[in-house]
């Protein structure tokens, strides 16, 4: 996204996914904002679990983004 220094910066977040062993929300450690967040092609990714300590696949269908503050979107974990 191009940046003007006109229009108002975008909130950015964290991308969350689900541990599947615990059933408990984790970070991927990806930080984006909504609108690239959107339009993130739907590819397989792997992170290290912080709490199982496995690897596991995430993608944007299988993903949430959840601002600083706790809202998240799409839909919440």
């Amino acid at each position: 996204m191009l940046r003007t220094g006109k229009e108002p910066e975008s909130a950015m977040a964290m991308i969350y996914t689900i541990c599947p062993t615990t059933g408990r929300s984790i970070s991927t450690g990806v930080e984006t904002d909504a609108e690239t967040f959107a339009t993130m092609p739907d590819v397989i990714s792997r992170v290290i679990c912080s709490i199982c300590g496995q690897t596991h696949n995430w993608s944007r269908h299988n993903s949430v983004l959840r601002e600083h503050n706790g809202r998240s979107w799409p839909k919440a974990m």
